[in-house]
């Protein structure tokens, strides 16, 4: 959502002092300030559910900072719940605003000035109620990431359990579809399950909101988790690092754009060492070559040319242009015109067997049989900017089967995409 977001200013008010905000997230960016959840009449009223630039979440209410969590969000790769309950009618002060992430109510914070008795606020005013940004007319601090399930609850204060519940079997929480809640006059719940209507209520309000900027639907949700590029990892090659990779479309779009010969790497956020994968890779810029493929999880020295990496696509020979060779010198899949514009590199790895195919358009170029036989080395989904040897960059975009590259849906596969 980073150019986008959504908004709806009330006809009429609602429930001012009382009121349950409820949201499911994956985050992208982590260094920046974004806005969950905003009311605000960009003048004297904003109020605010935010995540800090560290991490911290930042609930602001009746234009003063309430709370500010010591814990930092700061995972890419799973799924958060963030419940915001508001009571000020409540005679004790810590029962006024209660928060809590993954069901768990946190009660550690940097700041924690609860509102005076009965206060009111902005959210359910007949002002600005914005999804994903300050307001209509600031149009700062965007939220960067994926959201699921965002509701807000008009007059009562819930819990947790409301919209989530721990798995039986594996203690994770995870979603649980609210049912008979009083959703209140201006309360909406927005599952985000039409993508030509994105905005839609569906508690039965009819309480839609508008769509603004480019803002797509996508297969990553709480109960199926798709892999995206990790920008906490990092990992370096030579003198560049991960720092120098720029990351965009949640997370499934790098630009690396370190110009000093160095090879700046993203790698994905899960790690796999058993079982079926397949994810893919496409050449956003013709002429230049990339590297994709797999590596071990204990690498750590930077030198992407040692026996620890492993091509699945990629140039060796990049400036010459003779095609895909692997570095760890233990045998060379070739494949032509990969760096052509369009071009998608298909990688099926099957640890259980030990093979890792590599396709160029849908058609198999070969198979790699020379795996790391050392059972304790992980290998896991890892890419790489694109680069020439004249130190000319260029983005490349993922499909890690979440159904886009970059903002253009995948449809030749239908649901599969």
């Amino acid at each position: 959502m980073a150019n986008s977001y959504l908004t709806r200013t009330p006809s009429s008010g609602g429930n001012r002092k009382i009121f349950t905000i409820s949201v499911w997230l994956k985050r992208s960016d982590i260094q920046n300030i974004q806005r969950i959840m905003t009311a605000s009449d960009n003048s004297t009223i904003d109020d605010f559910l935010r995540f800090d630039a560290n991490g911290a979440i930042k609930f602001g209410f009746n234009n003063a900072n309430v709370l500010v969590s010591t814990a930092l969000h700061r995972d890419t790769s799973a799924w958060y719940h963030v419940v915001l309950a508001v009571d000020t009618t409540q005679s004790t002060n810590s029962n006024r605003v209660k928060l809590y992430v993954n069901g768990t109510q946190l009660t550690n914070f940097s700041t924690e000035t609860y509102p005076a008795l009965n206060t009111t606020g902005g959210f359910n005013h007949t002002i600005p109620q914005n999804i994903g940004v300050t307001n209509p007319t600031a149009l700062s601090q965007f939220y960067n990431g994926y959201m699921s399930h965002v509701a807000l609850v008009d007059g009562q204060a819930l819990a947790p359990t409301v919209f989530g519940e721990t798995d039986s079997t594996s203690g994770i929480w995870k979603f649980k579809s609210p049912s008979g809640v009083t959703w209140g006059t201006n309360g909406f719940h927005l599952k985000f399950e039409n993508s030509g209507a994105l905005g839609t209520d569906s508690s039965g309000n009819s309480n839609t909101f508008t769509v603004n900027g480019n803002l797509k639907q996508a297969l990553d949700t709480p109960s199926n988790v798709y892999a995206t590029l990790n920008p906490l990892d990092g990992l370096p090659s030579g003198s560049g690092g991960g720092s120098s990779v720029v990351y965009s479309n949640g997370n499934t779009r790098s630009d690396s754009r370190n110009g000093s010969g160095e090879y700046p790497l993203c790698r994905a956020n899960i790690f796999v060492n058993s079982g079926k994968w397949y994810w893919e890779t496409k050449v956003d810029t013709s002429g230049i070559g990339i590297a994709s493929g797999v590596m071990s999880a204990d690498m750590n020295n930077g030198d992407f040319r040692g026996g620890e990496w492993i091509y699945g696509a990629g140039f060796s020979g990049h400036d010459s242009g003779t095609g895909f060779q692997k570095y760890d010198n233990s045998g060379t899949i070739t494949i032509s015109n990969v760096s052509n514009s369009g071009g998608i590199i298909g990688h099926a790895l099957d640890l259980d067997n030990g093979t890792h195919s590599i396709y160029l358009n849908g058609v198999l170029e070969g198979t790699d049989t020379t795996l790391p036989s050392d059972n304790s080395v992980y290998l896991f989904p890892v890419s790489m900017g694109t680069f020439s040897g004249s130190n000319s960059w260029s983005p490349i975009s993922f499909n890690f089967g979440n159904g886009y590259f970059g903002t253009t849906a995948i449809t030749s596969a239908g649901s599969n995409g």
